[in-house]
């Protein structure tokens, strides 16, 4: 019987204020955390790019310092062709970096060039006539200082910049020509991992692109840092952005996942709460009308008792399984197209269909023997055992090891699916309660013995002593703190065992671990 309106509103009055405040406060946390994500990794890629910058920055002047080095000693002492290109030549294989140092008369045409092969295409040529190259050379010309060109392509072949360094040779004009190839330059830079994890891209201060992003990591939408280098006349602006790897370790951290699994946790709560209170409300009204009579009856007996406190509790869980069940086909239209979601969320749904198998077997634990279940005529044990694999392994602590040793040629037994996983999972959850602070082993086992089939569940935890075991087996009997066990676990397995014709048998000792063996008779199909 629905209760009262005045009634029903009060239950709202509470779950649903209940389920909004709680929801803002995830999502308030979800938002600060998301926030403070965010700003640790843009500070991180800023970080980056700030070094890529300074390294660049620091290796490129250095190679600037040589080239002025032999201007000034190209002023000081007049050397010949072969000795200058000598000298330029052992300069680059200590130092590195260059594509060339090349020597130019007063009218832009380079005369000399050092090493000779990879700069022959330049040999002979003015950087007067070169589109990008004589606005740095003419400035040069005119002011008698060092000048860098905008990012232009190189006689050469390739992308990259080039310097002028003015000297006086016999009161006549000359130039030592730096020329940097940016790519090699940028790796040689950088080497050391960097560029392993970061994608760097370089323009000069006119908006000429020296090095550009791969095409893919252009249009990604990513964070990217910026830096600016001073180089002579010149300021290049430096962006670095995550390359795949780095950046899919960084969205790992990104809160999210967690979050939408509180939400639908709080939905659930709230759902729970608000049809407990409303079974609670039923409950008392039908208690007013009916108080006369219920005075009137008399006790039964324990079991009785029993039988209607179980079918009270299966009756309020399946009312929080329905909204488990719904709740999560919801979230499992949202995540189509997720596989690694989906599979967690399909656990959930296997887990709660057996929830409510488990509701139902509780009612039938009180009923009298000749009431027993029906069952199916075979099921494969090892099968059966496999699909409950990924379950099991999120009964057990991380901290610990699950072991699944299947047997060959074990055959079929006379038991439902859901009996057996209810006493597989009785026993595991026992068995990972018994680890000493969480941590250790645990091995489900079968075998074929003669025309049996035995299943063992074996842990090393704390073990028990001989007083314990003799009544591990009665209903609510635990040796669990008040609020962790119902002492219905065991009590269950029995009845499970028994009715599939089977038989348990226990092994234990303080400090020694349990074993439980379990062994089936083996299903003749004809």
């Amino acid at each position: 019987m629905r209760p009262p309106p005045r009634e029903r509103l009060r239950v709202r009055r509470i779950s649903v204020p209940l389920f909004l405040t709680t929801s803002a406060l995830v999502g308030l946390l979800w938002w600060l955390d998301w926030r403070d994500w965010r700003a640790q990794s843009e500070a991180r890629v800023e970080r980056a790019a700030e070094e890529a910058a300074m390294r660049l920055n620091d290796y490129v002047e250095a190679r600037l310092l040589v080239v002025d080095g032999f201007a000034r000693l190209s002023a000081q002492r007049p050397l010949g062709e072969d000795e200058q290109r000598a000298r330029a030549e052992v300069a680059q294989e200590l130092y590195g970096g260059f594509q060339g140092i090349n020597w130019l008369d007063d009218a832009g045409v380079i005369r000399f060039v050092a090493p000779l092969e990879p700069n022959r295409n330049a040999l002979g040529r003015s950087v007067r006539d070169h589109p990008i190259a004589h606005t740095a050379f003419e400035r040069a010309r005119a002011d008698g200082s060092p000048h860098m060109t905008e990012a232009l392509e190189l006689f050469q072949g390739g992308r990259g910049f080039a310097t002028y360094y003015p000297f006086e040779d016999a009161g006549e004009r000359r130039y030592v020509n730096g020329v940097f190839r940016i790519k090699p330059l940028v790796e040689t830079a950088l080497r050391g991992g960097f560029l392993d994890e970061y994608a760097v891209a370089l323009r000069d201060d006119r908006g000429g692109s020296l090095l550009e992003l791969d095409e893919e990591l252009a249009s990604a939408d990513r964070l990217t840092g910026d830096a600016e280098l001073t180089l002579l006349d010149r300021t290049w602006r430096l962006q670095a952005r995550p390359r795949d790897g780095l950046w899919a370790s960084m969205q790992s951290s990104r809160p999210g996942g967690v979050y939408v699994f509180v939400l639908v946790l709080l939905g659930i709560v709230a759902t729970y709460t608000h049809l407990t209170l409303r079974a609670r409300l039923e409950r008392l009204q039908a208690q007013r009308r009916q108080a006369e009579l219920e005075r009137r009856l008399e006790r039964t007996s324990k079991m009785e008792s029993l039988g209607r406190l179980a079918g009270g509790v299966a009756h309020d869980f399946n009312n929080v399984l329905t909204a488990i069940l719904q709740a999560v086909g919801l979230l499992e239209r949202q995540l189509e197209g997720q596989p690694a979601p989906l599979r967690c969320v399909n656990i959930i749904v296997d887990a709660s269909d057996r929830a409510v198998v488990l509701t139902r077997q509780l009612l039938e634990f009180a009923r009298p023997d000749d009431e027993s279940p029906r069952v199916p005529m075979a099921l494969d044990v090892n099968g059966e055992l496999d699909t409950m694999r990924s379950m099991l392994e999120c009964l057990v602590p991380s901290t610990a090891e699950l072991e699944l040793d299947f047997g060959e040629g074990v055959g079929p037994i006379r038991i439902a699916p859901s009996q057996l996983g209810r006493i597989v999972v009785n026993l595991v959850v026992n068995a990972a309660d018994a680890l000493p602070e969480r941590s250790g082993h645990i091995r489900v086992r079968t075998w074929r013995s003669a025309d049996e089939v035995v299943l063992e569940v074996a842990d090393d935890g704390s073990g028990m002593d001989a007083a314990t075991r003799e009544r591990i087996f009665e209903p609510f009997f635990t040796t669990k703190g008040r609020d962790e066990g119902t002492g219905l676990g065991l009590a269950t397995v029995r009845e499970l065992v028994g009715a599939a014709g089977g038989t348990i048998t226990v092994e234990s000792a303080p400090g020694e671990g349990t074993r439980f063996e379990l062994r089936f008779p083996v299903l003749v199909v004809d």
